[in-house]
């Protein structure tokens, strides 16, 4: 049998090497495609042809760009992100608002809407929980907040604010496109921007429809959708700013803690706070405490601990170490680690955000005190005896604190857009009455619903013209620079409105949101304010006068008539004399309102000098206008020796006692009410255009003149009893206006 060789047959040979040939061709066309689609996508990634929007909650869609117009692109872009960055940082400083229009009182920050970080400050604070009746109020005060809602198509949602301010600024940030045009881009707009924002947990997302149709060595191509995403945990602070606004509407932290304070600091004794209840056996008078003195003290504790407070799991609580020295190291663990912590969620942890409370002590407190007669503070006295034989002296202290105080929380996100860092601030005010939190009722705070109101746009001024017209009261001259305010309504629901400033002639003219029961309203920083009830709905007035009296400031002198122990009594001496090197005083000028009109008062303190200088009895500067006052004037003598009531011996029957059981000693650290005067006055215009100085007189008992020998407990009687002497000595102290 013969076998033939395969590799030597021609018909073989041919058919393997087609088959070869068949395989190499089809691996060579793979290698082309491969290559062919590998060109071409690296030619699209390197040249920009294909650009992927954000991918994100929003679904941006995919935008493709030609390469030629890839800078037209860019250019829009970094505008809107421009743009969106700028709404974000004025959201945050502005606790929610691009364009905060809240009203505001630098000298009475918890009788407004909002607070100035700093005098003049651009940075303006929104309370997202407050007192919205006047501090004085009673019964059902109403309590709101300011908070905007975060997302919807509301108003004043903050992504509604910030939709409005990127289309409202990306024109005039693309402006011509000038840029472009070196590069040979020409631009046509084609329609006005039209925003969308979604606010995600770690995100601002901003889309835009801007249609540009551009033109570049004869291509041309329309460009319409823009996508950005900027890197911000917006929606996480303002969900710590709504738990911590809530915890405090609810639960009055701050409050707890204000009053933690007062139980801490307070004592009988000078140098702390009258106490809110304290029972104490003692034949002395106790201590005084004068009230501005007080009120300093409690500004002083609100800067140096309201910043103390905390909020666990946030990215700047650091738990408080007690010094190596403490006695108490757990008292003190307790105090700044447990009392001084906030909690606003057991489930959420912001871990990442930052967050400071501040009271700046330029913002000042509203602080009334129960217990306290004119400026001076002091327990009740009872100085008695039990059966006729056993005497006993008690000093009561019961002092009730009223304090409302603004707190800023200060929320930062330092990694937010791309380290540039992001602040979230608004303000909370603390109400504290009769020594607990102001109560009230029990509600989760309705974000948005008393700030989302259409009022003070501009749209809705549909009301006739109306024309303000400001003099100054003394001069009867046009006031420039008036602030012009229009409130509607009495209720929570009411809501104030810029309108404008005056100008050189002291006019305004402008619409007015339509509003029945409304508030006419104008403020100058050197004048004093006047209001006026106006109906804007009506036009049977569309004129109104204002007539704003100037704070014209003064120097204030305090003297004495002394009332003087002889023989015959207590006897009052003729001439007036200036206030001894021991001696202080106060004086307190309080306003009796009128309708429409804020309170007004005026207060000096004094200190006498060794060569009895009249200059060191001034208090210079001090601002006034005409008006009915209720005066107090209060004088203290801090003696440099101890001035004592001696113990005397009485007898009744065949008993006999000492009274006081004990001598009664004031010094300089318990000071003895030698006198001061009480009562009201009128101050009208023309005294006050005739006078540089206020000369202002209280009547003392010159306990310190007596020997000690001669001094009895009676003498005491004749202390402090200055509503008798401003009766029986009214004439001699009225005020004296001097030029």
């Amino acid at each position: 049998m013969m076998i033939k060789n395969s590799a030597r047959d021609p018909k073989h040979r041919t058919f393997k090497s087609r088959m070869d040939f068949k395989r190499s061709a089809q691996v060579t066309v793979f290698i082309i495609i491969g290559l062919l689609i590998l060109l071409i996508v690296s030619f699209l990634l390197y040249t920009g042809r294909l650009r992927i929007g954000a991918i994100s909650q929003r679904g941006f869609e995919r935008v493709i760009i030609d390469p030629d117009f890839q800078q037209l692109f860019d250019y829009v872009t970094d505008c809107i992100r421009q743009s969106g960055e700028d709404a974000l940082r004025r959201v945050g400083e502005h606790g929610g608002y691009v364009t905060p229009k809240f009203r505001l009182n630098a000298d009475r920050p918890t009788e407004a809407q909002a607070i100035e970080f700093s005098p003049g400050s651009e940075m303006v604070l929104p309370y997202y929980w407050f007192l919205e009746d006047s501090n004085e109020c009673e019964g059902q005060c109403r309590f709101r907040s300011l908070q905007p809602p975060l997302g919807g198509k509301a108003q004043q949602s903050i992504e509604s604010q910030i939709v409005r301010h990127v289309e409202s600024n990306l024109k005039s940030c693309t402006g011509d496109f000038e840029p472009l045009q070196p590069q040979g881009i020409r631009v046509i707009q084609l329609g006005a921007p039209k925003a969308e924002v979604t606010i995600t947990d770690d995100a601002v997302l901003i889309f835009v429809e801007y249609p540009l149709r551009a033109q570049r060595e004869g291509k041309e191509a329309t460009i319409t959708r823009y996508p950005i995403e900027i890197n911000a945990r917006i929606k996480k602070m303002y969900e710590l700013a709504t738990a911590l606004a809530e915890l405090e509407a609810n639960h009055s932290y701050i409050e707890k803690h204000a009053k933690q304070l007062i139980d801490i600091y307070s004592g009988p004794d000078e140098n702390a706070l009258p106490p809110t209840s304290r029972l104490q056996f003692d034949f002395s008078s106790g201590p005084m405490w004068s009230l501005p003195q007080v009120k300093e003290r409690i500004t002083g504790l609100l800067t140096s601990y309201v910043p103390l407070m905390q909020v666990y799991d946030s990215r700047s609580y650091r738990p408080v170490a007690p010094p190596g020295e403490m006695r108490d190291p757990d008292l003190f663990a307790k105090l700044y680690n447990r009392n001084m912590l906030i909690i606003p969620s057991q489930e959420r942890s912001y871990a990442d955000i930052e967050a400071r409370f501040v009271y700046l002590d330029w913002w000042k407190p509203y602080i009334s005190i129960d217990g306290c007669r004119g400026q001076i503070c002091k327990p009740e006295s009872l100085l008695n005896t039990l059966i006729t034989t056993v005497p006993f002296g008690i000093q009561r202290y019961y002092f009730t604190y009223d304090v409302s105080y603004p707190v800023a929380i200060i929320l930062r996100d330092p990694d937010a857009m791309d380290g540039k860092g992001l602040v979230y601030a608004f303000a909370l005010e603390a109400n504290l009455r009769n020594n607990e939190p102001m109560p009230a009722a029990f509600r989760p705070l309705s974000v948005g619903a008393s700030a989302d109101t259409l009022l003070c746009e501009p749209h809705l001024a549909t009301s006739e013209p109306i024309t303000v017209l400001v003099s100054d009261a003394a001069s009867a001259s046009p006031l420039a620079g008036a602030q012009v305010i229009y409130t509607c309504g009495f209720d929570e629901s009411a809501e104030s409105c810029p309108v404008g400033k005056t100008a050189s002639n002291g006019s305004l003219t402008s619409r007015l949101p339509r509003c029945i029961g409304g508030t006419l309203s104008v403020l100058h920083a050197a004048f004093a304010s006047d209001s006026q009830i106006f109906d804007s709905d009506s036009i049977a007035h569309p004129l109104r006068r204002f007539s704003l009296h100037p704070l014209q400031r003064f120097d204030f002198l305090l003297k004495r008539y002394q009332i003087i122990k002889d023989g015959a009594g207590w006897t009052l001496q003729p001439q007036a004399v200036s206030l001894d090197v021991e001696e202080e005083g106060i004086v307190l000028l309080q306003r009796q309102s009128l309708p429409g009109e804020e309170e007004f008062s005026a207060q000096a303190s004094f200190h006498g000098d060794a060569d009895y200088d009249e200059r060191y009895a001034f208090h210079t500067g001090i601002p006034l206008i005409p008006g009915t006052y209720d005066v107090t004037v209060t004088t203290l003598l801090r003696p440099q020796y101890p001035l004592i009531i001696p113990s005397r011996e009485e007898c009744v029957a065949d008993q006999c006692v000492s009274i006081p059981p004990e001598p009664i000693e004031f010094n300089q650290s318990v000071p003895l009410p030698i006198g001061g005067a009480r009562f009201t006055t009128t101050i009208r215009s023309e005294d006050l255009a005739n006078a540089k100085t206020i000369e202002f007189y209280a009547i003392d008992a010159a306990l310190d003149l007596v020997d000690e020998d001669d001094r009895t407990l009676d003498d005491l009687a004749q202390i402090g009893d200055d509503e008798r002497n401003s009766r029986v000595y009214g004439e001699i102290i009225k005020p004296r206006f001097v030029r």
